[in-house]
C-alpha cells in the first residue's frame, strides 16, 4: 500500500510531498533534500532523523524541536550550531564544535580528542531542547 507523507509549513502550506510504498518521514525529507525543495518553515518537530543526510537542506527557521535519533547526524548537529547564539557556547566549546562537524568526527574520535570536556558543549546544546547529544556521551562513556 502506497503512503503520501507531507512535509508542512508552520502555516501548513505543503512545502514537499512523496507518495511511494513503505514511506516514511525520513524518506520523504531525504527525498525532499535531494530534489533541492525548500524546508526553511518545514514543521520537522517529532521527525526521526537516524541516518539522514541533510547536508544540502535549507533548514534555516524549520521547527526541530522535538526531532528524535539525530545523534549521529552531523548536518543536524551544525545545523543547531548555526541557531546558536555566539555567547552561548565558549570558544574552547566552538572550537570542539567546529572540529566535530568539519571533521564529522565519531564519538570514540571526541572522546579520545575532548574527554569530559565535550560534556560542556553538549550540556548547553541539552539546555537548548537538543539532549540526545548529552545523554548519549553521558551514558556510553560513564561521565
Amino acid at each position: 500500500m502506497k503512503t503520501k507523507i507531507q512535509i508542512k509549513s508552520f502555516f501548513g502550506k505543503v512545502l514537499f510531498e512523496l507518495e511511494k510504498e513503505n514511506n516514511s518521514i525520513k524518506d520523504t525529507l531525504i527525498e525532499a533534500v535531494n530534489k533541492g525543495a525548500y524546508l526553511g518553515v518545514a514543521n520537522l518537530g517529532g521527525a526521526y532523523l537516524e541516518g539522514a543526510n541533510l547536508e544540502s537542506a535549507n533548514l534555516g527557521g524549520a521547527n526541530l524541536g522535538g526531532a528524535k535519533n539525530y545523534i549521529t547526524n552531523h548536518d543536524f548537529f551544525i545545523e543547531i550550531l548555526r541557531r546558536c547564539d555566539r555567547d552561548k557556547l565558549t570558544q574552547k566549546e566552538w572550537m570542539m564544535a567546529g572540529l566535530i562537524s568539519i571533521k564529522r568526527l565519531c564519538w570514540g574520535t571526541i572522546r579520545n580528542k575532548f574527554d569530559k570536556s565535550a560534556l560542556s558543549l553538549f550540556k548547553k546544546l541539552a539546555d537548548l531542547g537538543f539532549d540526545e547529544w548529552y545523554n548519549y556521551y553521558k551514558v556510553t562513556f560513564n561521565y
